[in-house]
């Protein structure tokens, strides 16, 4: 196939992508995660607004010490999107290109890197096409979550290291491990990518050339270096973070355990990760590797750790937390395109299945995740989303606020776009307000408590209901 048909073909598959998702593009956050998404779209708030320093990653709440630093990942992406809204403005379609981007640079390393393990453009091709249309990818890639970044790069990472394994190029090591840095900066767990690199040491050493593991060992380290001293600063910080604890703070059941693993068997995986349109060249693939011996030694590896990691995490990411789930996809996928190119050479007729698998592949996806972005899916009061634009008006931009109820945090300060201090569960304390109010010069709140706002005592410290949508009221309060 010539480069201009391969080009060709790419084209075509990033206009699908970007066709199926058009009407997206100025769709503001909701749906399925919208409090992940909207604590990242914090992020880029302020870094575009008031501090621009990407050590400094803020969110929205001030509860606790007043302060709303939040390090977490090594926000990468987050800076990135808002050094371009610096001079685009603030439109969502901004971020939401800016993901389809990143998006569809996955497809590519995708690409090269089936191309690379397989040697046929024509199932590279197909095999990064059904990549793009995996459920959680054909969601997650369009959003803003740094996991997509962490996964862009753990691809490219993995095409990289592959090729120097091959020729022994140092070019190939450096960006081999550039990208790992990267993938790990934005998402510390995708630092189990580098255990394919793990193997090329060991394979080194096995076949005597130290030099290329001495090689493989030093650029790695030197590279990763920015991110050990990252985490290393920010995770004395986690305090109750699950990802630190996983499976070791246990708190289910053996039996939800064992159900939890029984869900994401029949259902996450086949499912959500892959689709039902490639079950059968993904278990053709699987067919290949276990009965054909193909030379792919250094995967068995890579598929281990992603396993163990979600044996590790299961209980945290429970039946919801799909995106956690990403990095299993290079692997699933390698194995769907080594089905592909076992069927192309094998079937004389494959090219008619090959359609039906790639149309049928787009209608699942397309009618599985028709709801995923609606506001059924989201996780807190509709009427914040119904009257976002009136109730972010009813208060004068940069002003403190308390807002209740949010059990996300995140999601109702950011469709008001107010800072301040935020509760849940009915739960503030009238002498919080007062504190709030003479301390902290805060004088709007929004609440769609009736349990708090209708109490006679709470009257006191309202000068007058500013505004009511929906089940949410709008108080300025009184000065003490």
């Amino acid at each position: 196939m010539t480069k201009s048909k391969i080009t060709g073909w790419l084209f075509i598959i990033f206009a699908i992508n970007f066709l199926l998702h058009f009407h997206f593009i100025s769709q503001d956050i909701q749906g399925l995660h919208s409090w992940r998404q909207s604590q990242t779209m914090w992020n880029v708030r302020n870094f575009v607004r008031h501090d621009a320093n990407i050590l400094n990653p803020r969110i929205n709440v001030l509860n606790g010490d007043n302060d709303n630093l939040y390090r977490y990942e090594f926000p990468v992406m987050q800076w990135s999107i808002a050094m371009v809204q610096k001079v685009t403005g603030e439109q969502i379609s901004v971020v939401r290109i800016f993901m389809f981007l990143l998006g569809i640079t996955a497809v590519l390393g995708m690409y090269f890197l089936l191309k690379q393990i397989t040697g046929y453009e024509w199932s590279a091709l197909l095999g990064a096409f059904l990549f793009q249309l995996s459920p959680v990818f054909y969601y997650y890639s369009w959003t803003p979550l740094p996991d997509v970044l962490a996964l862009v790069a753990g691809i490219w990472y993995l095409f990289f290291i592959l090729k120097y394994a091959k020729n022994s190029q140092l070019v190939y090591l450096i960006l081999s491990s550039l990208f790992l840095l990267v993938s790990t900066l934005a998402k510390l767990p995708y630092l189990m990518f580098a255990v394919v690199s793990l193997y090329f040491f060991i394979n080194k050493i096995s076949e005597k050339k130290y030099g290329d593991a001495v090689k493989i060992t030093l650029f790695h380290l030197l590279f990763l270096v920015p991110a050990i001293c990252w985490y290393a600063w920010v995770m004395p910080g986690w305090t109750g973070n699950p990802i630190l604890t996983g499976i070791f703070k246990n708190e289910v059941s053996g039996f939800e355990f064992i159900k939890l693993i029984g869900f994401h068997t029949v259902k996450m995986f086949p499912n959500k990760l892959l689709s039902l349109p490639v079950w059968l060249p993904f278990l053709t693939g699987v067919y290949v590797v276990w009965k054909k011996s193909v030379s792919l030694k250094w995967l068995y590896g890579f598929i281990g750790i992603t396993i163990l990691y979600l044996f590790l995490q299961l209980t945290t990411i429970g039946r919801d937390h799909d995106y956690y789930l990403l990095p299993f996809l290079p692997w699933l996928f390698i194995l769907v395109t080594l089905g592909l190119e076992y069927v192309r050479t094998n079937f004389k007729k494959s090219n008619l299945l090959f359609f039906i698998i790639g149309l049928s592949a787009i209608i699942y996806t397309k009618v599985l995740t028709r709801s995923w972005s609606t506001l059924e899916k989201t996780a807190i009061n509709h009427d914040v989303f119904i009257y976002a634009s009136e109730l972010k008006n009813a208060v004068p931009q940069g002003e403190k606020c308390i807002i209740l109820n949010d059990p996300s945090n995140y999601i109702f300060a950011y469709q008001v776009d107010k800072m301040g201090y935020v509760f849940q569960d009915d739960y503030l304390p009238l002498e919080w307000i007062e504190d709030l109010i003479r301390n902290q010069q805060v004088q709007y709140m929004y609440s769609d408590s009736r349990r708090l706002d209708e109490r006679a005592d709470f009257r006191k410290y309202v000068e007058e209901v500013m505004l009511t949508k929906g089940s949410i009221h709008v108080f300025k309060l009184k000065d003490f």
